[in-house]
């Protein structure tokens, strides 16, 4: 016989709300990457033709900050990649609504300066009332199992020797004893039977003091107030103070799900030629000509203007490098024929044996490339 394979449930997501929110409200979303250098980058996350619901996210090293229509104005410093702290790979799906598995609380430690991202709230003060109160020895969810045994147990015993359960139960209360009855052979009965049926349940206890609690629930001072009193005390302990009652707040958690959301679509664009292109070495350098730049800003600087006026080796040897640098990209080689023609010139006129030669090969190999 084939055993059958059980798996656990997926957990609720606790903010499933604001979760369904966010993928309804970003469902279009796509990434446009404008600085991609390194650990330094800068990023957009939005919908096409709308800065709704839209958001920015830039990194240096051991920095992430979030700006934008939501998420604006969250710092983030953990580790020197940012991008990987906040990779959620792995556990997608996580929870039963499909949401990956996020530590919104640990990420909210990893807020750089004061900003306070909890509140005081009413849910999590009744909730911890009602979770101290389902775990208390006389009315917590036990007490209350144990009760209801108590009465079924009176109950059979009461019907078996011919007694009524009412009148049972005012000798009990009245005189703390219960009346000698016979017995089953049964540990329940001889255990149980006799034992003191309080007239308010565990349950309806617990039920009157969590009612009570939400009487005093408006401000977290009442509440603590009342935690603290003789009978806060008495019910819960001296270390109420201690209990967090606050939550994380929707904004902040909107900007957990975006970090989330980045990370994703930025794993998918570093697979894309658009990245591979952007981090080739070829693009490291400035084209300048007629005091125009002709390409992005980044070193080493080559002005065209300057080695154009020089008459030596270095200057042509130079003027190879650039010609290597500008073939090397797809959108430099497009769009500065000219150039290319200018700088062989210049290492033709002016360049030792070597590079002459290497700029021989260089054109040979787009000669055989275009009669491909």
């Amino acid at each position: 016989m084939t055993a059958v394979t059980r798996t656990r449930p997926a957990p609720e997501n606790p903010y499933a709300r604001i979760y369904a929110e966010f993928l309804e409200q970003t469902k279009d979303h796509v990434l446009t990457v404008t600085v991609d250098d390194g650990l330094n980058r800068q990023m957009h996350v939005g919908a096409p033709g709308t800065n709704i619901w839209s958001f920015g996210v830039v990194t240096w090293p051991n920095y992430l900050v979030t700006v934008g229509d939501i998420a604006d104005g969250f710092v983030f410093s953990r580790i020197n990649d940012m991008l990987d702290f906040f990779d959620c790979r792995g556990s997608e799906g996580y929870y039963s609504d499909g949401a990956s598995c996020i530590d919104a609380a640990y990420w909210a430690q990893k807020l750089v300066g004061s900003r306070d991202v909890r509140h005081y709230s009413e849910a999590a003060f009744l909730a911890s009332v009602k979770d101290h109160l389902r775990d208390h020895e006389d009315i917590g969810d036990d007490a209350q199992a144990e009760y209801e045994k108590i009465v079924a147990i009176a109950r059979t015993v009461c019907a078996r020797n011919g007694v009524d359960f009412e009148e049972y139960l005012t000798e009990l209360r009245s005189s703390g004893a219960a009346p000698n009855l016979e017995l089953a052979a049964d540990a329940e009965e001889l255990e149980y039977f006799g034992l003191p049926i309080p007239e308010q349940t565990p349950a309806s206890r617990a039920a009157s003091i969590l009612a009570d609690a939400a009487f005093h629930r408006d401000t977290e001072q009442e509440a603590r107030d009342w935690l603290s009193d003789s009978e806060g005390v008495e019910l819960f302990g001296p270390d109420t103070w201690e209990w967090d009652l606050r939550e994380l707040d929707v904004h902040f958690l909107y900007t957990c799900f975006a970090l989330e959301l980045t990370v994703r679509l930025w794993r998918e664009y570093e697979t894309t030629p658009a990245a591979v292109e952007r981090r080739d070495p070829s693009r490291a350098y400035v084209l300048v000509e007629g005091g125009v730049v002709q390409n992005a800003p980044l070193l080493p600087v080559y002005d065209m203007d300057l080695l154009k006026e020089q008459d030596s080796v270095e200057a042509a040897h130079e003027a190879l490098e650039l010609y290597e640098r500008i073939i090397k990209h797809s959108e430099a080689k497009q769009s500065l024929p000219r150039e290319l023609k200018d700088l062989a010139a210049m290492v033709r006129a002016g360049g030792c044996a070597e590079d002459v030669q290497a700029l021989n090969k260089y054109e040979s190999t787009k000669t055989k490339g275009r009669a491909a």
